[in-house]
């Protein structure tokens, strides 16, 4: 059995969605060179945790937690997206 890195949870997340869509879980755990038992496990998580968060069985704490991070997450990429249009204007005003 391979012993395979920590994957984050947006890696994870990534070969679940892959999985979800129907690609072979030996293809998956070949080319990530992980478990097909931990892929099959990443999936139960994800099908439960979906789940729990549509029956509302999310602690609220978790919930607005959760709520923070993506706002902040969204604050961060915008931040990001004006320093970059800011660096390819200071780029093209130095061609100029």
């Amino acid at each position: 059995m391979p012993r395979h890195r920590h994957y984050t949870q947006t890696e994870r997340n990534k070969i679940v969605r892959a999985a979800k869509r129907g690609a072979p879980i030996a293809h998956l755990a070949e080319k990530y060179g992980v478990t097909r038992v931990s892929i099959h496990g990443w999936v139960r998580d994800h099908d439960e945790w979906h789940r729990l968060k549509r029956s509302g069985q999310i602690p609220p704490a978790i919930s607005r937690h959760l709520a923070a991070i993506k706002a902040e997450n969204r604050a961060l990429t915008a931040e990001i997206s004006e320093l970059r249009a800011s660096l390819a204007e200071t780029e093209a005003m130095e061609l100029i």
